[in-house]
């Protein structure tokens, strides 16, 4: 595997955050709703709900916690590359912030977000 910018694969693991948090949220509002209703206002079958639920929410809470790896194995990427010259990401507070996320809901999202956008900016995100 070469170690640049354009072939680390933990950039991806990152980008889903944001994703999959949406999907979480989406999924626990749309339950929360069927739930005060008592399952009359959407046509399904409680089980079925409750099992994507616990995809849906396993699926998230395991990419959440994959989150400060995923960080800390990309910026050791960048940095063997040397395309982080003029942007010196600081592992440790990166991975410590998102670590913290997985405690602060809301969180997670946005150090990724972060994260990518001074990527983009600096080193490139191909």
């Amino acid at each position: 595997m070469r170690s640049d910018s354009t072939i680390s694969r933990w950039k991806h693991v990152i980008m889903i955050v944001p994703v999959v948090y949406v999907l979480m949220l989406s999924f626990l509002v749309t339950f929360g709703a069927a739930l005060t209703s008592g399952f009359e206002s959407i046509p399904v079958d409680e089980t079925a709900v409750t099992i994507i639920g616990m995809v849906v929410i396993t699926g998230g809470s395991l990419v959440t916690i994959a989150l400060p790896y995923a960080l800390y194995r990309d910026i050791s990427i960048l940095e063997a590359a040397g395309v982080t010259a003029e942007w010196e990401p600081d592992r440790t507070k990166f991975v410590l912030t998102a670590a913290f996320g997985c405690f602060v809901p809301g969180l997670s999202p946005l150090v990724s977000i972060y994260y990518l956008y001074q990527r983009r900016t600096y080193a490139g995100i191909r």
